[in-house]
């Protein structure tokens, strides 16, 4: 393993994500309980009947969707939509049977019903070698607390160049996405050790920039033996200018934009590549 790259994830089952399933506040992906319940109870036989862990004005949906007779999405709908209408808002701990909330919100953690959430948390190691943890503060679907509790005790372990960081304050999961991913490409591009083992890997390699840095948004492409496509973007995975290069051309003109360092996607018909490119003033 030469690196890692962890974006949202719900690393914390068993505390930040059960508190998020018990608290009187609203979710808008109500799904993902039944999700994981059925997910759970398949592995470790929880339970002998659905109703047994949600209320049964909610069975036949969750059936339906265990059933595979609705998807994810159809079901996440429909919950919304009940819930409100009985509630007021979309909240999760309406769906669960009162004694199943009381398992949850209990002191002890002895149940099956919690040894099976712990049993699921994956933040109670230390890296041991370079690694990243992106999130994003406004996440709706994954608490952003995921990523601080993890950070927290990877820390405590002893990790070795752990990072984490918010990639977005304002960006919900789906938004997340672009920023982490894009600052997970230049965290490992910053490791990579190419190896050439074909002439079309050879070629791309190739492709070089230049003035870098460029104070007037004028760049020389050189190495290009094909029509490209390219794409640059911010460090918040932005995509700020799009184009395209034919073969034999060399010089690009960008728009104007702040001082900062972007990355250059260039794809051809052979593969894609990633160049930094930095823009000073």
């Amino acid at each position: 393993i030469t690196a890692g790259s962890h974006l949202s994830g719900p690393y914390s089952i068993s505390g930040i994500m059960r508190e998020v399933m018990i608290e009187e506040t609203p979710y808008n992906f109500l799904a993902y309980l039944p999700n994981t319940f059925l997910s759970y109870n398949y592995v470790y036989g929880l339970y002998d009947d659905l109703e047994e862990f949600f209320k049964p004005a909610y069975i036949e949906d969750i059936q339906a969707f265990f059933d595979g007779d609705i998807g994810l999405f159809t079901l996440n709908n429909r919950l919304i939509a009940d819930v409100t209408a009985a509630h007021g808002a979309p909240i999760a701990r309406y769906l669960m049977q009162d004694s199943i909330i009381a398992i949850m919100e209990g002191p002890t953690s002895d149940h099956p019903l919690r040894q099976a959430l712990i049993d699921n948390d994956v933040y109670e190691w230390a890296p041991q070698e370079p690694t990243r943890i992106f999130y994003c503060t406004a996440d709706d679907q994954v608490h952003f607390r995921n990523s601080i509790v993890a950070d927290s005790v990877m820390q405590l372990l002893g990790a070795v160049d752990l990072t984490t960081q918010d990639v977005d304050t304002d960006a919900d999961h789906g938004d997340c996405v672009d920023p982490a991913v894009f600052q997970t490409i230049l965290f490992f591009a910053g490791l990579a050790e190419w190896v050439v083992a074909t002439e079309e890997t050879a070629a791309l390699q190739a492709v070089q920039l230049f003035p870098n840095p460029t104070t007037d948004g004028e760049v020389m492409v050189s190495g290009l033996t094909e029509t490209a496509t390219l794409a640059l973007f911010d460090l918040n995975g932005r995509q700020r200018w799009r184009g395209v290069l034919t073969a034999g051309q060399t010089r690009l003109r960008l728009p104007a934009l702040p001082a900062s360092v972007y990355g250059l996607v260039v794809e051809t018909p052979s593969g894609r590549t990633l160049r930094k490119l930095v823009i000073s003033r």
